[in-house]
């Protein structure tokens, strides 16, 4: 945003030194943020590409569904084989099967379980 209220102003997108116009000297601080913020997006940037090789160092896996999720995509085997699914999936009910007071262990119940009886 700032970026196009400089040019907005009139300030070029090449010169070596903006203070030499008059009309660019109000704006000099917008500079000095856009540098700063530019730094700092660098830095995250850095930080990020760290964690990714971290993460992918990492030998320990993430469970098969870590969020209790009850759509069919969390039932899937890990590496997921050609065509998502080795056998497609029946699906019973809708996605939305949470909080149910008939299940003892857990509250929600996947696409692809059959209702306890």
């Amino acid at each position: 945003f700032n970026m196009m209220v400089l040019g907005y102003a009139g300030h070029h997108r090449r010169i070596y030194n903006p203070n030499e116009y008059s009309f660019l000297e109000p704006l000099a601080g917008l500079n000095e943020w856009i540098s700063i913020f530019s730094f700092l997006l660098g830095v995250f940037q850095v930080v990020f590409l760290i964690n990714i090789v971290w993460s992918m160092s990492k030998k320990e896996r993430s469970p098969q569904n870590p969020w209790k999720a009850t759509t069919l995509e969390w039932t899937m085997d890990y590496p997921i084989p050609h065509g998502n699914f080795e056998k497609i999936p029946i699906v019973y009910h809708g996605p939305h099967e949470y909080s149910r007071p008939d299940l003892k262990e857990r509250d929600w119940l996947a696409q692809n379980e059959i209702y306890p009886v």
